[in-house]
């Protein structure tokens, strides 16, 4: 998340949604930093490992349950929203992320800032073309979504964007794009 990044776009934050909180890292850190911080996550060996952890480092925070690609269903006005490490590059499909973004905006005060961490490539080559290609031929077959280039299926799926394409998912979606990373991963910053 970048200690960094945190001190520098969060700085005027009281209150974070931390969505993709994995199993404690990150919410501890917000914790220590004193931010009221409201964590989630989908996996639930991760919840379980967090919770003890954090109640080991005597902090009340719990991380709650969230299903991938959703939002919580209590709506809360933050001070900042942070979607954890590389959760965006997991949802599947333009349309999907870009209803997302827009889930978030119940969750946002104006000028709100919004971190979003993701997997990157540099430019889209050869073998994006043929795995889009092969992969959406056999898509159709099996009336699936569609490919799209940057997908790529290891043990999950995972889609890898370049700078272009996370700017102009978050510009379609209404936010306003504040500065771009790429230093080990992707970290974009934006605000509505």
């Amino acid at each position: 998340m970048g200690k960094e990044r945190i001190e520098k776009y969060f700085s005027n934050a009281k209150s974070i949604l931390l969505i993709a909180a994995g199993g404690d890292r990150e919410t501890l850190a917000l914790s220590k930093m004193e931010f009221d911080v409201d964590s989630y996550e989908n996996n639930a060996t991760l919840i379980e490992y967090g919770n003890v952890f954090l109640q080991k480092n005597k902090t009340d925070i719990k991380i709650k349950y969230l299903p991938s690609d959703s939002v919580p269903e209590d709506v809360k006005k933050y001070d900042g929203i942070i979607i954890g490490w590389s959760a965006y590059s997991h949802i599947r499909g333009y349309k999907k992320r870009l209803s997302f973004l827009v889930g978030l905006y119940p969750f946002l005060h104006k000028e709100t800032p919004l971190m979003i961490s993701f997997l990157t490539k540099e430019e889209r080559g050869r073998q994006d073309k043929i795995v889009k290609i092969v992969s959406n031929f056999f898509r159709i077959l099996k009336n699936k979504y569609k490919t799209e280039p940057g997908d790529i299926l290891l043990s999950y799926f995972a889609h890898f964007f370049t700078e272009e394409e996370i700017k102009n998912e978050l510009i379609q979606s209404k936010f306003m794009v504040i500065n771009y990373y790429n230093i080990d991963y992707g970290c974009v910053i934006a605000s509505i």
